[in-house]
């Protein structure tokens, strides 16, 4: 929405389409686009190789890849500060006293997953907290297998105090993890990316979020100024997330 808005500020109507992590979506809906004639494209990637874009960016259409960078391709990015906000999130539960946080996040092979984790990593480290495998997950495709690794680190002897979910599904899982074992109030919880009924639960779930409006009128920016014929080089923008305490992290 907030693409479409400034797009027709500037004249241009936005076709949408997603990709659901799965690479051979994005070649298809490209072709698609650009079959279309479109003038530009904002991406999300999820391929491991853009090479293929070069012929296109040779016939004339401008790219602007938004939340993750493209691979072997450049072009100008837009992306939040991952790992710098998720060591700041870190940090906030360490300096509330917790030293046994767990770690939930999606697949390492995820730009925005490997990040956050290494920000984790960071704030551990710095507080020379030693890092504990047993506590750490990464993937959200089974529900099953989040349920179980919750339940095992919720109900073992050396429970965490703190968890720190890098990503808003598997944060929805840790919320009821922790209700399901009566542990809301016990163990401390802060998330990554949005959740509307944040502040509706009981405690009020501390949130990391992206400043998507921001995001996205950078990312429009650079396309249209690309359209328009600017041809300095590519450039990176990484835009400040948005830290709201609200009470699961400062327990």
């Amino acid at each position: 929405r907030a693409f479409e808005d400034l797009a027709r500020a500037e004249g241009f109507d936005v076709i949408a389409g997603s990709m659901d992590e799965m690479p051979e979506r994005e070649s298809e809906l490209i072709s698609t686009f650009i079959s279309r004639r479109v003038d530009g494209l904002i991406i999300v990637p999820t391929t491991s190789d853009h090479k293929y874009l070069e012929k296109e960016r040779k016939a004339g259409i401008q790219f602007v890849f938004i939340d993750r960078p493209a691979n072997n391709f450049t072009a100008d990015t837009v992306v939040a500060t991952n790992r710098k906000s998720a060591q700041q999130a870190t940090e906030h539960l360490i300096n509330n006293g917790h030293t046994r946080i767990a770690y939930m996040g999606d697949s390492q092979d995820i730009y925005t997953a490997a990040e956050r984790f290494a920000g984790y990593k960071a704030a551990l480290a710095k507080a020379k907290i030693k890092l504990d495998q047993s506590i750490i997950h990464h993937g959200v495709q089974d529900k099953r297998e989040i349920d179980e690794f919750t339940t095992s680190i919720l109900t073992g002897s050396d429970r965490p105090t703190a968890i720190f979910s890098s990503q808003n599904y598997v944060t929805i899982e840790a919320i009821r993890a922790l209700t399901k074992h009566k542990l809301s109030k016990k163990v401390a919880l802060v998330g990554f990316d949005d959740l509307p009924f944040a502040d509706l639960v009981e405690p009020g779930i501390t949130l990391v979020t992206q400043d998507i409006q921001k995001m996205a009128e950078v990312a429009a920016h650079l396309l249209f100024e690309r359209i328009k014929g600017k041809t300095t080089k590519a450039e990176l923008h990484e835009i400040d997330t948005i830290f709201t305490q609200r009470g699961s992290g400062e327990l």
